[in-house]
């Protein structure tokens, strides 16, 4: 929304008022003449999108796209490959890797024009939902005409364990986030689905399953002590006291087998 709209400062006052704070932050720190040099924009910023997009497409994309075809980068590839290789056979730890990764990236021209953009909002501690409204006070000679008025929302987003190869479920929450957010709707389906996919949902159950004790003791008569249904059914009787001649024991064994996980190997021919 407009920062120079008054009617959306009467209905939004604190995000107009963090707005201006964070352009005379930037401003005031300096950051924004340091920006410009570092990256040889116009010292008084660009007069329009139009003229800041036409020198990112030229001097950030395609920039980028010849890098990622030149020799330098395919060698830089083929180190990474070694690298890979090498912690495989446990010569180097996988922080090498990551760190090798990060330098290839930051040969990239658009890459590393938005991780500078994001170290002065580390720097200067602004909160990630304003990294729009950052680059383009960066780079315009006027402050943005807007401002978020929504807050970044708790996200659960899988990840993998490069050493198990298991996915992982994280929850990315920020500065402001709330407990009551948590609650959405929104939050509450996306985890469900995510959570699904982690390997081991599902396999563990809530206690209280009906018959436990029983089914355990019939899996270890047949599974390991040999007996047959009939022999079991008699026995079971004798423990427990009740009449068991409705107790299927076949049934109860699938039961207990899924319960705690097992499932029968395919013999080979």
């Amino acid at each position: 929304m407009s920062i120079k709209d008054e009617d959306w400062e009467k209905h939004f006052p604190k995000d107009a008022q963090d707005s201006r704070i964070i352009y005379q932050r930037l401003e005031k720190s300096g950051w924004i003449k340091k920006f410009r040099l570092d990256w040889s924009l116009p010292i008084e910023g660009f007069s329009a999108n139009g003229d800041y997009n036409k020198w990112r497409s030229e001097f950030l994309i395609k920039a980028t796209n010849h890098f990622l075809k030149s020799k330098k980068y395919n060698g830089m590839k083929k180190e990474m490959r070694k690298k890979k290789l090498q912690w495989a056979n446990e010569k180097i730890a996988f922080s090498d890797i990551r760190a090798w990764g990060l330098k290839m990236q930051q040969q990239q021209p658009l890459f590393k024009f938005e991780y500078y953009i994001s170290a002065i909002m580390t720097k200067l501690k602004i909160p990630q939902r304003y990294e729009a409204f950052v680059e383009r006070c960066l780079i315009l000679k006027e402050p943005p005409e807007w401002f978020p008025i929504e807050r970044n929302m708790p996200r659960p987003e899988l990840s993998y364990d490069l050493n198990t190869g298991r996915k992982r479920l994280f929850i990315e929450t920020f500065a402001d986030t709330k407990i009551k957010d948590f609650r959405s709707k929104l939050f509450r389906l996306e985890f469900k689905k995510l959570r699904a996919k982690l390997y081991d949902y599902g396999t563990i159950k809530q206690l209280g399953i009906p018959n436990l004790e029983m089914y355990e003791t019939i899996y270890r008569w047949h599974s390991r002590e040999g007996k047959g249904y009939k022999e079991i059914q008699r026995l079971l009787k004798r423990k427990f006291n009740r009449d068991m001649s409705e107790i299927d024991i076949g049934t109860c064994l699938t039961r207990y087998k899924k319960h705690i996980g097992i499932r029968t190997p395919k013999m080979q021919k």
